[in-house]
């Protein structure tokens, strides 16, 4: 896949290309410990599909999907989204990391609101397989599967997740809930009992994770 990191400035862009050069180094050496020509292979050619950028509009021009992932702020997402939904194709998909602020808030403003849903990525990325894809009521169906199939594509595991799920946890469990009490998540329709326990061990983060991930 061809991607294209947009940032505020070049000095930002610069520091995480650095930053993903020196993860994925580091998946590099693992997969071909003792043949470092391989290792520079890998790297250069995740590298030579990543393109950086400040410049918005012309980012989005030709893109199939555009993830937003800036600060938890309401007022700037939509102004990002505005600027994305003006500069991108009709089929462009819209998708926020967002894990605090409601779905349809942030797309209030759109005008294509059937291409916007949720994906939100848990950290570090490169070691976390769990993607959850919400959706919200103007969601299509089309958009909420290509998502889902899109994180299959890069090697995530996918779960659908509803929007009060996502946005709603905090305040309807405990802090101390761990994936050793599957059936709490169950009873309270928060969750599907069996998704639960397939992927607790998915997960690497002291007990109250699942609060803490998920807003």
């Amino acid at each position: 896949l061809n991607v294209t990191v947009v940032d505020r400035t070049d000095a930002i862009l610069e520091k995480a290309r650095a930053a993903i050069d020196k993860s994925v180094r580091r998946i590099a050496k693992k997969k071909f410990a003792d043949d470092t020509k391989a290792q520079d292979a890998m790297v250069e050619d995740v590298m030579k599909h990543i393109t950086m950028t400040t410049d918005i509009p012309q980012s989005v021009k030709e893109a199939d999907l555009v993830i937003e992932a800036i600060v938890e702020n309401l007022t700037m997402k939509r102004n990002v989204f505005e600027q994305i939904e003006g500069a991108s194709r009709t089929g462009t998909l819209l998708a926020t990391n967002t894990s605090s602020i409601s779905l349809a808030e942030i797309a209030a403003n759109l005008k294509r609101k059937s291409n916007f849903a949720g994906l939100h990525f848990f950290n570090p990325v490169p070691v976390m397989k769990l993607l959850e894809v919400a959706r919200y009521r103007e969601t299509s169906d089309e958009t909420f599967n290509t998502l889902m199939e899109f994180g299959k594509t890069i090697g995530k595991t996918t779960v659908s997740c509803k929007v009060r799920v996502c946005f709603s946890l905090r305040d309807s469990l405990p802090n101390s809930i761990s994936f050793n009490q599957p059936t709490v998540l169950n009873r309270s329709n928060i969750a599907e009992l069996l998704r639960v326990t397939a992927y607790k061990c998915s997960f690497q983060d002291t007990p109250g994770f699942i609060v803490n991930r998920l807003l």
